[in-house]
């Protein structure tokens, strides 16, 4: 009769949750969150600007410490803390001015931004 008082004991003390604090319902959506994996540009990081059939308008640039890019026609455009598709579609709209549908994208060359 001893050993299955024992499994009893063991089971409800296994059983039983230990050490657990209550969690918050914010905590819990914060953890739920989906987590950007989209690389988010910075200063000093190199890019390759590319405007389909229009060579003059595509160029390297580095992001400046202002977190701007500039190109021709358009001037500076804000690139840090956005990644390379969010870039592309700021600098398509702003040539829609110059030229019909342009077809813009925006490759990383180097990261320079992030430091360990």
């Amino acid at each position: 009769m001893i050993p299955v008082r024992m499994f009893v004991i063991a089971g409800l003390l296994l059983g039983m949750p230990m050490g657990c604090a209550p969690v918050s319902k914010e905590a819990l959506e914060e953890v739920a969150k989906p987590v950007s994996k989209e690389f988010l540009l910075g200063p000093e990081d190199v890019l390759e600007v590319t405007v389909w059939h229009n060579q003059d308008l595509s160029r390297t640039v580095v992001v400046r410490p202002d977190g701007k890019i500039s190109l021709p026609l358009i001037g500076d455009v804000q690139a840090s803390g956005l990644n390379a598709s969010q870039v592309a579609a700021k600098i398509a709209a702003r040539l829609t001015e110059f030229k019909e549908n342009p077809n813009v994208s925006v490759s990383l060359k180097e990261v320079n931004s992030y430091f360990i």
